[in-house]
């Protein structure tokens, strides 16, 4: 996207484009465009509306709680809740002697690439700065090794929010990438093997101080340069002509952050409050607030003598109403002229998406 157009082309960025083919014109087709549905939509080649995944977290009405993406009722963490065939599946089903394999500092973002079928999935913990994985998937002897070598604090708390060692995180993500190679002999023999690679970075820069800032460019500079770094051990190590590479990113980033922009808390607070100066009982009317998914209060609703969709609809033409919103989409009562109506649409799964889709 714009970020490689103003970012350094003298590495790991000029081999891509030299030697591949690059969409300058790639586009996600879904909304919200965050790391659990970018990810579930690489490997699976779907929208959210087939592989379930419409955001980092969701809504259970039944039980009244978020749900996180990659939560697994028996081991913690896994890909119960992807709804679709990945590409590492699709490999397995015709090799059953390819390993597939994925790493990341976030644990969606591992586990969703390495889809149901997945050999190796890690990811980095939070509190301890340790690699870890879950007994969904495979367990090795290597990586405890790997992390007595390396294991450091890199992410910190500094007034209430997480402050990433940018450099550290994607430098040790791309180590546990060639651990993992070396290994697990991955493309050591004449079955095609996949290996996903998420750095996460960027994405910490992004939403901390904007997609067009120093912090931002300098980082692109050090990606530059670790992937060239990477690509060449990579060849050495499976051989010349035995890779193939392809890079993507999972969603982009805002041009910056600071007062103007509209803070998603903000947002539900005011939808609450316009909600009950509205509408006949005063609170609570917003269950749940993952933006750009709100779900709204039905049996409140039903009590209050107002059929349900009813409600919706008059509930989305208040909130159209607050500033900062641009659309209220209702996926009960679509209307195919709102923008973003197509997309809005293939981004929905029945039973996780909200009961109003509010966009800003």
């Amino acid at each position: 996207g714009d970020a490689l157009e103003r970012a350094p082309r003298e590495g790991g960025f000029l081999k891509l484009m030299r030697e591949g083919a690059w969409m300058t014109e790639a586009h996600h087709e879904h909304v919200p465009t965050e790391t659990g549905p970018g990810h579930a939509a690489l490997a699976t080649g779907q929208p959210p509306s087939a592989h379930g995944v419409i955001g980092n977290d969701w809504y259970d009405r039944k039980t009244g709680a978020e749900v996180y993406c990659v939560d697994d009722s028996v081991h913690g963490k896994g890909p119960q809740n992807l709804e679709a065939y990945t590409l590492g599946d699709a490999l397995k089903a015709a090799v059953p002697k390819a390993k597939v394999v994925a790493v990341s500092v976030k644990d969606r973002a591992a586990i969703l690439p390495a889809g149901h079928r997945g050999d190796i999935a890690i990811w980095m913990d939070k509190k301890s700065g340790r690699f870890t994985s879950s007994s969904y998937y495979r367990q090795t002897d290597w990586l405890a090794k790997f992390n007595e070598k390396r294991v450091e604090p890199w992410l910190k708390t500094i007034d209430g929010r997480e402050r990433v060692r940018t450099d550290r995180a994607d430098g040790l993500t791309l180590e546990l990438a060639l651990e993992a190679v070396a290994r697990e002999k991955l493309g050591s023999d004449d079955e095609t093997d996949l290996l996903s690679v998420s750095l996460s970075a960027l994405d910490y820069i992004g939403h901390f101080h904007g997609s067009e800032t120093p912090e931002y460019n300098a980082h692109l500079q050090f990606l530059d340069r670790a992937l060239a770094g990477f690509f060449e051990t990579l060849e050495k190590k499976v051989g010349k002509g035995k890779v193939s590479l392809a890079f993507s990113a999972d969603h982009g980033a805002p041009p910056g952050v600071g007062p103007t922009r509209l803070h998603i808390e903000e947002l539900g607070a005011k939808i609450e409050r316009a909600l009950q100066d509205n509408m006949r009982a005063k609170a609570p009317w917003v269950l749940s607030n993952l933006h750009p998914h709100f779900y709204l209060n039905r049996a409140q609703a039903e009590a209050s003598g107002m059929p349900w969709k009813e409600f919706l609809a008059r509930a989305a033409q208040i909130i159209a109403k607050l500033p900062g919103v641009g659309f209220v989409h209702i996926p009960e009562s679509p209307n195919p002229k709102e923008p973003l109506a197509a997309r809005v649409e293939m981004s929905l799964y029945p039973g996780r998406s909200g009961d109003l889709i509010v966009s800003v």
